[in-house]
């Protein structure tokens, strides 16, 4: 990966809030913001566990028409 990637994922990540960066003389570190990082955990958890719901109910569904194809019957 080029320097200009790795520094434009840097300022993606921080417009985001999931890192602050600083300045120290030529460097430029970056810490993670642990907070923000929790908040987004906790946001794609609740759709994970959304997503496998919907998934289960997809499944299930399917498997009512496929049984419905072999019997002869409509969906």
């Amino acid at each position: 990966m080029s320097l200009p990637a790795v520094s434009k994922h840097l300022k993606v990540l921080e417009h985001a809030g999931l890192i602050a960066r600083g300045r120290e003389a030529q460097w430029r570190p970056c810490r993670l913001e642990a907070g923000s990082l929790k908040d987004a955990a906790d946001w794609l958890e609740h759709y994970r566990v959304s997503g496998s719901r919907a998934s289960i109910a997809w499944t299930t569904t399917c498997a009512s028409c496929k049984g419905r194809r072999r019997h002869g019957g409509k969906h």
